[in-house]
């Protein structure tokens, strides 16, 4: 994937029912990039037996992260087995959103099938349904992040999410109400590992962010409320490139997705910049990179902490 071919990702918003944005289910960041990346594809004409492949490759251009192949199938294995539980009515639909992924030898990419079951929720939609940008989603490291973010994009007209602390830990995963298992029962644990994480991240990548009031009834922490801010209207649209020949040598010659490029922009100055880029040349020349990409945004991580990887 060339930057024109990126440009076709820009104006992506990925369109989802509110059912499927208030569902419970478990996935793995590596999982739900393959997911964003498929339903970023989806079209109301799209046929029912229709097949939408995923390329290894964009998927690399568009995170920055360098994959390994062999992960990458275990992430495809756990996918088609990855269930959403979607409340309809008095009634309660297990579904997964994939029903088949067929890894192509040779040619970097996959091919996936839509179990029929859960097109309602994915196409034609008209009403109850939240959008949010695909590249901001791609941007966003934590899991957690991704699901809040959806979350909250589908209040941001009101600019107020309120929601029982139980109830989002059980859309996370993180609570099963049958058993009272709690990944994160103490409070302070949950607070930075899931809630700080993902305001610092939205604050840094997304076009809203958001401050939160969590509220007690005796002890304990019952109710949160989310007051969400929206920064950009073009964030989630293009990340607002910069048409300079800087961005296109970060972008086009040291292989940094835009988002990445448009960060260091905004956050380093361009002296600095130039110095790391002249390190990495010079180890580039030498052959000792593999992947261009993939190193320059470590590099730039380990030096700056923005959040330019995946932990």
């Amino acid at each position: 994937m060339d930057d024109k071919e990126i440009g076709v990702f820009k104006s992506k918003v990925l369109v989802y029912h509110n059912a499927l944005i208030t569902a419970r289910y478990e996935m793995t960041v590596a999982e739900k990039d393959i997911v964003y990346m498929l339903t970023a594809q989806l079209s109301n004409e799209d046929r029912v037996d229709k097949f939408y492949y995923v390329y290894i490759k964009d998927i690399e251009k568009l995170t920055g992260k360098e994959i390994n192949y062999g992960q990458f199938e275990k992430s495809t294995m756990k996918l088609v087995t990855r269930g959403y539980r979607i409340k309809e009515g008095e009634d309660i639909l297990q579904v997964c959103m994939v029903s088949s992924i067929r890894h192509i030898k040779g040619k970097g990419k996959i091919a996936i099938r839509i179990d029929p079951e859960v097109r309602p929720y994915l196409f034609d939609l008209k009403a109850n349904f939240t959008k949010h940008g695909f590249l901001v989603a791609m941007s966003l490291q934590s899991m957690y992040s991704r699901r809040l973010y959806e979350m909250l994009s589908q209040f941001k007209s009101t600019g107020i999410m309120r929601i029982k602390v139980d109830e989002l830990k059980d859309r996370l995963c993180i609570l099963d109400l049958k058993t009272s298992k709690d990944k994160y029962p103490n409070w302070t644990d949950f607070a930075r590992k899931v809630l700080e994480v993902a305001k610092k991240e939205l604050d840094q990548h997304a076009d809203i962010s958001f401050t939160y009031v969590a509220k007690k009834q005796g002890r304990k922490f019952t109710n949160l409320e989310f007051k969400i801010t929206f920064k950009n209207p073009q964030l989630s649209l293009d990340f607002k490139e910069l048409d300079t020949d800087f961005y296109k040598r970060l972008t086009e010659k040291f292989k940094l997705s835009p988002w990445q490029a448009n960060i260091l922009l905004k956050h380093i100055p361009e002296k600095e910049i130039h110095s790391t880029l002249y390190e990495i040349q010079l180890r580039n020349i030498n052959g000792e990179i593999k992947n261009l990409g993939g190193f320059t945004a470590h590099t730039f991580e380990n030096k700056y902490k923005l959040g330019l990887i995946g932990k």
